[in-house]
């Protein structure tokens, strides 16, 4: 699978994983929404692995960093399914569209390097307000709505600690798949 490829696949899963997640929660009980949506993941995921790896991918000394990368799932994303009961997808959209800004207010203090260049700056304020643009009309909030907006902090906060204690560890012999 090729770069662009694979892009595409990120993008497509992150475009409507938010609302992927306001429909699957209006059915189902959040944990039952979740684990549905990661057990039919893993099962993609191993058929991958298998068809394009042999199974090679899965080390006993990655299962540091692989706990690590995994709480950017769990507990990120039942907060997140949880969220869903109180705020609109778009308001979802919006706060996880934060993590860029808390993961380098985190590299400041975890890896003592600032990401923040003028034009990364521009470049993530230009997103989240196209973003903001987008989802405007989806903000109304109700008296409930600030459980939603607690559950979704704790959410991207998970996921931003995540990924910058993964970037903190040697990950370069780790097999992406």
């Amino acid at each position: 699978m090729g770069p662009p490829l694979a892009y595409l696949i990120v993008i497509a899963v992150w475009a409507t994983t938010p609302l992927a997640i306001k429909l699957s929660s209006e059915y189902y009980a959040p944990m039952a929404a979740a684990s549905l949506r990661f057990l039919l993941a893993c099962a993609i995921a191993c058929c991958l692995i298998a068809l394009f790896r042999g199974g090679s991918s899965l080390k006993r000394t990655h299962w540091k960093a692989y706990l690590v990368a995994s709480l950017g799932i769990f507990p990120n994303m039942p907060l997140v399914y949880m969220a869903t009961g109180y705020i609109s997808s778009g308001l979802v959209s919006v706060m996880m569209a934060t993590a860029p800004f808390i993961m380098g207010a985190l590299s400041i203090f975890v890896l003592r390097q600032n990401p923040f260049t003028p034009l990364r700056m521009l470049g993530l304020v230009v997103a989240l307000a196209g973003l903001l643009v987008i989802t405007a009309n989806q903000f109304a909030l109700d008296a409930d709505a600030w459980r939603g907006i607690l559950l979704m902090l704790g959410s991207t906060f998970t996921f931003s600690l995540s990924n910058v204690l993964l970037k903190r560890m040697d990950t370069s012999t780790i097999d992406p798949l």
